[in-house]
Formats: C-alpha cells, sequence, structure tokens
C-alpha cells in the first residue's frame, strides 16, 4: 500500500532497508577482516588496526539490528528526518573536501557548529559554545596526548 506522494510501498521500503543493512553488515566484516591482521596496541598508543576494529563492530551491530527488525513493525518513518539526515550527509561531505583548504580543525569545527545550530536546532551560541568545546577537546586528546597532527590546510 502506497503512501500518497511517496513512490514505494511500505513493503518495498522495508526490503530496502534490510538490504541496506545487510550491505553496511557486510562493509562492517570487511573492515574487521582487514583490520584483523594490524596490532591493536603499540608500546604507550593504539594501534593501527583499533579504530577499523571497533568501527566496523559498532557499524556491523547497528546494521544488524536494523535488518533483524520484525518486518510487521513497517519501515523506519523518515519523512520527518530526510531534511536534516541529507543536510547531515551534505556537511560531512562539505568536511571531506574542504578539509585540505581550509585544515581539518577549521573544517571540523564549521561542521561540528552547522551539525549542532542546523541539524540538531540549536540556538546559535549554544552550538558555538559546544563545537568549541569539542574542538578543544579533540585537539587536546589528539595533538598532545596521542601526538597526531591535524592536517593543516593550504593557507595555513
Amino acid at each position: 500500500m502506497a503512501r500518497p506522494g511517496f513512490p514505494f510501498t511500505v513493503d518495498a521500503m522495508r526490503n530496502l532497508e534490510r538490504y541496506l543493512a545487510l550491505i553496511l553488515f557486510g562493509v562492517g566484516a570487511i573492515g574487521i577482516y582487514a583490520a584483523s591482521g594490524l596490532s591493536l596496541w603499540e608500546e604507550y598508543t593504539v594501534g593501527p588496526g583499533a579504530a577499523p576494529i571497533a568501527y566496523g563492530a559498532v557499524l556491523a551491530g547497528c546494521a544488524a539490528a536494523v535488518a533483524l527488525r520484525p518486518i510487521s513493525s513497517g519501515p523506519i518513518e523518515w519523512g520527518p528526518y530526510f531534511p536534516r539526515a541529507a543536510l547531515l550527509l551534505v556537511l560531512a561531505a562539505a568536511l571531506a573536501f574542504s578539509a585540505d583548504y581550509v585544515g581539518f580543525t577549521v573544517g571540523l569545527f564549521v561542521f561540528s557548529f552547522a551539525g549542532l545550530a542546523w541539524v540538531a536546532r540549536l540556538k546559535i551560541h549554544y552550538a558555538f559554545a559546544l563545537a568549541s568545546i569539542w574542538i578543544a577537546i579533540l585537539y587536546f586528546v589528539f595533538v598532545h596526548l596521542l601526538n597526531i597532527p591535524f592536517p593543516r590546510g593550504a593557507w595555513l
């Protein structure tokens, strides 16, 4: 049964969600398998295999939860959330493509601020404060504690 103005039936949407979840589960499993040969820990820092295994496990777990939802529950209702979800993807793409030019710190701040202001719909001053705190914490952890410098932009 199709909803007015929506091109897919409820059953088709549920099947699309299930297929996408299975594909994402596979991506998570491939990430875990590919990183299984890397070390998880090196002397005083996290090894190169820790993050891909953790990300793969989280992705596979979330995908499994979506794939195993009962069919009778119907598809996830994206109607009111789709514009904000699409905006978040656009912001993530903008971060990925702009980090080489403006630097990762500036790009991540803009991404965080815009995400909090437009996607989470926080007041501007709260979004600015939270984005500033978030960037300061990330910068401190990665640059000072882990000695992993953030990439600088072409103009910095």
